[in-house]
């Protein structure tokens, strides 16, 4: 199952590739790169969270 996601994950950045190089886009890992920011801000701020809450 997280096998599949990540094969899913990799396929959707070839796309995403080609057709940045269709359109001449040159800068095609700009939206790559903030969407793995999000979800690792999100993680750490998720998991700080956690750990205040086992605090109480």
């Amino acid at each position: 199952m997280i096998s599949n996601y990540f094969r899913n994950y990799i396929s959707k950045i070839k796309e995403t590739k080609k057709i940045a190089r269709q359109k001449n886009i040159a800068i095609w890992y700009m939206p790559l790169i903030d969407s793995l920011l999000i979800t690792l801000g999100n993680a750490i701020w998720k998991s700080q969270g956690q750990f205040m809450g086992m605090d109480k």
